[in-house]
């Protein structure tokens, strides 16, 4: 297996960079978040492409999921309005349940009904995945 040049990693990492900045506009504009967008440049560059192997890709993972979510939480304490917090608290915090048990619901029942699992697997992994979803909500609620 071939490792990436330097040149590739800082080249995808300024194209991914773009793709971001250009969904953050998007998702202004349309309303649709700009995770789909690079999901998308993750599909095209790796599987339809071949520029970076999942292999290799996989290694930097927790890496950049914690820097992630590090920036994410960091930009969201930023702009946050203590006063404020105290007021809407009780409904973020129904909306944060509905859509953690909306995603609980929606991953077991594909997991059910589309992968034939069990209904206790379906829901142990609908928490386990349901838990990413708040890091999406601070982004929509603004």
């Amino acid at each position: 297996m071939e490792s990436l040049s330097v040149e590739t990693v800082l080249g995808l990492i300024g194209i991914v960079i773009l793709v971001g900045l250009a969904g953050e506009v998007g998702f202004k504009r349309t309303g649709i978040p700009s995770v789909l967008f690079l999901m998308g440049l993750g599909l095209l560059l790796g599987p339809v492409l071949g520029y970076a192997d999942a292999a290799q890709v996989s290694t930097l993972a927790p890496y950049l999921g914690t820097l992630a979510l590090i920036i994410i939480l960091f930009d969201g304490g930023l702009n946050l309005q203590f006063v404020k917090v105290l007021q809407e608290t009780p409904l973020a915090l129904l909306y944060s349940v509905i859509v953690f048990a909306g995603s609980v619901a929606g991953v077991a029942a594909v997991y059910v009904w589309g992968l034939h699992g069990q209904w206790l697997q379906g829901l142990l992994l609908g928490a386990i995945l349901g838990g990413t979803a708040a890091a999406i909500i601070p982004p929509v609620v603004s």
